[in-house]
């Protein structure tokens, strides 16, 4: 008898299976989504970081 000849079996190959790669799918799908809020984070601090520079930097030509 062969593995999807069996109940088990049937049911890993017909429910099992499709439903770790529909999940699989929606982990690789969230942690892309939070891989580009991440990015975008990091953005934010880089551009506020260089504001400030760019604010101590005039500060320091001022005095």
């Amino acid at each position: 008898m062969k593995l999807h000849e069996t109940g088990y079996g049937k049911n890993l190959l017909e429910n099992q299976i499709p439903s770790m790669v529909h999940s699989l799918h929606r982990i690789g799908n969230e942690l892309e989504r939070a891989n580009q809020l991440k990015e975008r984070e990091l953005r934010l601090k880089e551009r506020e970081l260089d504001q400030q520079e760019a604010l101590i930097n005039l500060q320091m030509k001022q005095r």
